[in-house]
């Protein structure tokens, strides 16, 4: 994570920051520094005289139906009782002004030409340790769903199917979103019209209800939008993974299609069995859900597409300025790669 200076403490409520650490047993810090990640909320770093710390804002709007927050903290309390120590430490949270206080993780980002095997099974490891824990340590009875949580093969359909409407009714302002959304209604949404009757047909020709809701034993708790552009890798190649504001009880059909899907550290579908395999060693796992998997892997290769579009819907500038990620050109190289990605949907051999 690098950092980059601007004036300290902006937008940081200083009072309940202080009161925070003080429940958290630390001391004061002087200064903290914006963190250039992420694009939902804001992050900051600062050093007190016992460690260095990292200062999470989430971003919340009024009928937003995604508690952020929630969603991290109910993790983070599922992995403490694990004994998982392959996440950042919370060291308190602030409900009312919304925000998460963490230990500060050192290390270097992964990027796409450096992921091994045993990263691959790291990073399934750390959900097989989640999921066996449930046994001994079940959640809270309000552990939230994921975001965008998908309990029966329709439900994926669905969730996809309204993505793409939604870009196609995208309002048009300039030449850039004129061009987005002619693309988007001849190219996006056939490739999605085709890519969802024959995942629908496919399913049923291997006996499978497509209104049937997954078994409650075969549900699991996901990091969500979890891969490795959220971790960062010490010196001996062990890796810490954080961010998981969208996590909860999901299909993890969806889990393991989404690891490849996202474009930041692209993972090769090379490795899709090395994660198949480190995952079932997990108590929930069963060979249905790695036939559903790759039976839903091209409807999440266009979902991954029409989230490299958000920039085109309102919701997302609202973030975008929460976060301090300015719009500038990312609209047209958005655009960009998602017609790149569009090339490359198709189910792993």
């Amino acid at each position: 994570m690098s950092a980059f200076p601007i004036e300290s403490g902006v937008g940081i409520p200083s009072q309940p920051v202080s009161r925070l650490l003080r429940d958290a047993g630390l001391a004061e810090v002087e200064a903290w520094t914006p963190v250039r990640e992420g694009g939902n909320n804001r992050v900051y770093c600062g050093q007190s005289a016992d460690e260095k710390l990292l200062l999470k804002l989430y971003f919340h709007k009024v009928g937003d139906q995604r508690d952020r927050l929630r969603g991290e903290r109910c993790f983070y309390a599922l992995a403490e009782s694990a004994g998982i120590t392959a996440v950042p430490k919370a060291l308190g949270w602030d409900l009312e002004n919304r925000m998460g206080l963490f230990t500060f993780l050192e290390g270097r980002k992964l990027d796409a030409g450096s992921v091994t095997a045993d990263h691959i099974r790291q990073a399934a490891n750390l959900v097989v340790r989640i999921n066996n824990s449930l046994d001994e340590c079940p959640p809270s009875g309000d552990f939230p769903t994921a975001s965008e949580a998908c309990f029966s093969f329709a439900a994926h359909l669905a969730t996809i199917d309204n993505r793409v409407s939604r870009l196609q009714s995208a309002a048009i302002r300039d030449d850039v979103d004129r061009e987005a959304v002619a693309w988007i209604r001849s190219e996006l949404a056939p490739c999605w019209d085709r890519i969802r009757r024959e995942a629908a047909m496919r399913a049923a020709e291997a006996g499978s209800d497509l209104d049937a809701a997954l078994p409650l034993s075969q549900r699991w708790i996901s990091p969500s939008d979890f891969g490795f552009h959220n971790a960062l890798a010490d010196s001996e190649g062990c890796l810490r993974f954080f961010d998981f504001e969208y996590a909860g009880w999901d299909d993890p059909a969806k889990l393991v299609a989404d690891f490849f899907c996202q474009p930041s550290v692209a993972v090769s579908l090379g490795w899709w069995e090395v994660l198949e395999k480190q995952l079932a060693d997990c108590h929930r796992w069963t060979s249905e859900t790695g036939q559903r998997a790759r039976l839903l892997l091209p409807a999440y290769q266009i979902k991954w597409c029409c989230i490299m579009l958000n920039e085109f819907l309102p919701t997302e500038a609202q973030r975008r300025d929460f976060s301090n990620i300015g719009s500038g050109d990312r609209r047209a190289a958005q655009l960009h790669k998602a017609r790149a990605a569009l090339q490359q949907v198709g189910a792993p051999s």
